[in-house]
């Protein structure tokens, strides 16, 4: 029986659906004892005689795909594929597929509810009142607030739809922008140094990229309004963090709420847990019930669209 790797461990989590539609199409599902993310070393024997491999945030690299000498596609469940080595997949003629849209709403959700805990000091109150303590926190409305989203894809617009019930000014930067779905959503496009002098929050939703790496450092942390918060739900590697963290100590910016870490997980002496005003989550930003559902369904659906040759829509090359 053909075979099909499963290594992200959030796929088939919520229903058996995902499971379902592989084995409806006649194909063996292999899993690791340890379901993802898997090192190298427990990756390549098992990607030695399958066709395909669904995987999360496994490292997918040359090494990895030069044993896989059955593989014809790396369905990745998620958006991001900056985990997988595509100059080396192109090489091997393996197809690289991805998720857009099937965590869209689930992430620019907690970008929104992000900005309204940082804006009222939510964590810290919480944190007050287990330890004993009582007394008001002033912070601040979002209502009314110049919100700047750097990357404008299907989260950055979703983002966008949902701060219009704020009635937030919205701008954008993004090199790809589309201009005219901008403008229906009544966003302002602007450049990065504008949008980082002129926003109360930047909501970061851009991939890991040359271009993209540390594209928020020092320089960018000091032309930002002392008064505004970052919200990080992208890449741990588009914020310089050692960087980030000395802008929260020393009041350049008035805080942050990261749910991505440029390794994760970060140590426990990472610089930005002693950072004031800062909330850490685990990069859960895409795992409401009903994405991880469409994620997994969508993921077994682009392996089976490739191995069948009926037409897969979500082809990253």
């Amino acid at each position: 029986m053909r075979k099909v790797l499963v290594t992200a461990r959030s796929f088939g989590k919520i229903s058996d659906t995902p499971f379902q539609i592989l084995k409806d199409a006649g194909f063996e599902v292999v899993t690791h004892p340890r379901r993802g993310p898997l090192d190298k070393e427990e990756m390549i024997p098992l990607i030695k005689d399958v066709e395909g491999v669904i995987v999360g945030t496994d490292v997918v690299d040359d090494e990895v795909l030069a044993h896989g000498k059955c593989l014809k596609v790396v369905a990745k469940h998620g958006v991001g594929v900056d985990n997988i080595d595509l100059d080396a997949a192109r090489r091997r003629n393996i197809v690289v597929t991805n998720t857009p849209g099937a965590n869209s709403l689930a992430v620019a959700e907690m970008a929104l509810c992000m900005m309204l805990a940082i804006s009222r000091n939510m964590v810290e109150g919480d944190r007050r009142v287990r330890s004993g303590q009582w007394g008001t926190i002033t912070g601040c409305q979002l209502t009314g607030k110049r919100v700047g989203i750097v990357g404008f894809g299907a989260i950055g617009r979703c983002l966008a739809r949902l701060l219009k019930g704020f009635d937030c000014q919205i701008t954008a930067y993004d090199p790809y922008i589309n201009a005219q779905v901008a403008a229906e959503l009544g966003v302002q496009i602007v450049s990065f140094d504008e949008l980082l002098a002129s926003s109360d929050y930047i909501s970061l939703h851009v991939p890991n990229t040359p271009e993209t790496r540390n594209m928020f450092s020092e320089e960018a942390f000091a032309k930002m309004k002392k008064t505004a918060f970052l919200i990080n739900l992208a890449r741990g590697g588009v914020v310089d963090e050692l960087a980030l963290a000395r802008a929260l100590e020393e009041g350049e910016i008035a805080g942050a709420a990261v749910d991505v870490f440029s390794e994760e997980p970060p140590s426990l002496d990472h610089p930005l847990f002693k950072a004031p005003n800062v909330i850490v989550t685990p990069h859960i930003g895409a795992h409401s019930r009903e994405a991880m559902d469409n994620m997994s369904t969508m993921a077994a659906q682009n392996v089976v669209a490739v191995l069948t040759g009926t037409g897969c829509a979500s082809i990253v090359q």
